[in-house]
């Protein structure tokens, strides 16, 4: 099942822009509890050891567009993001038994091959870095943006993770994916500050609001995370934009298929040690 929402608020000053030296950061969990048993050591974890640099060479994608321009006026990449800690991991049930076998993951490059596994999701909450550039001294206006959740059949396996410190902020929203229709309950649009809401639900961070402009010289990385105590789903957002007579979609969508992320209801945990894996 699909179910779509729409984030919207009063304009956002065009000329708040972010720096390059700004852009290394990312976003902290919220603070109330969203991965189970794997505590605060885990969950206010630092999500990456390195992040994409942003400037030259951005966007990736050319935005989706509805106009007949050959050159659309804006350019995306979205990637999802584990790192060497901080993210829990499900491996179904015979790639499980495989990953007790061997020993962790080291490395980053380690990681990110573990972490990216057919058939794995990320544990609690999913988190995709979308950097969008202006490919010209144009404007663009980012209108909104919206989510689809489709919900899956719970699979067996184990969860993996590695402990870390405190986590780093960003610019940044989570989004609530047990919520029909998704809920947005925590942003930041400060680069510096924590994305984080308080024991009665309420957003404490400055909140982003579309709509969002950017440009060749104004670009956006904004972190997506996706949260969920009790889906096994796998989700997808876009943000639709307009420039002109131009106009079109940011597709956040994992090339289509869309981010698996789980909830943890009884699934048996380990974490390692740096040699070895332990159960938690």
């Amino acid at each position: 099942m699909s179910v779509p929402n729409r984030f919207r608020g009063p304009m956002v000053p065009a000329n708040e822009k972010q720096s390059s030296a700004d852009n290394r950061a990312v976003p902290a969990m919220p603070l109330r509890k969203r991965v189970g048993r794997w505590g605060i050591a885990v969950v206010a974890a630092g999500i990456l050891a390195i992040v994409t640099a942003f400037g030259t060479g951005l966007g990736s994608k050319a935005a989706d567009s509805l106009s007949s321009s050959d050159n659309p006026p804006l350019s995306y990449s979205a990637e999802e993001k584990g790192g060497e800690c901080g993210s829990v991991l499900f491996l179904p049930e015979d790639q499980s038994q495989r990953a007790l076998d061997e020993k962790p993951p080291y490395s980053l490059s380690e990681w990110e091959e573990f972490q990216h596994q057919p058939g794995s999701a990320y544990v609690g909450r999913d988190v995709v870095e979308v950097a969008i550039q202006g490919e010209s001294a144009r404007t663009v206006t980012l209108t909104g943006i919206s989510f689809e959740v489709e919900r899956l059949r719970p699979e067996q396996g184990a969860t993996f993770a590695a402990p870390c410190g405190d986590g780093t902020y960003g610019r940044a929203l989570v989004v609530d994916l047990d919520s029909v229709p998704p809920d947005i309950v925590a942003s930041s649009r400060e680069v510096g500050a924590p994305v984080a809401i308080d024991a009665d639900g309420h957003s404490v961070s400055r909140p982003i609001k579309f709509p969002w402009t950017v440009s060749l010289v104004d670009s956006l990385l904004l972190y997506v995370v996706a949260t969920t105590d009790s889906c096994f789903c796998t989700w997808k957002a876009q943000i639709p934009w307009v420039s002109g007579s131009d106009r079109g979609v940011i597709s956040i969508d994992s090339d289509g298929s869309g981010y698996r992320v789980f909830a943890d209801p009884s699934f048996d945990n380990y974490v390692t040690d740096g040699s070895s894996w332990n159960p938690s």
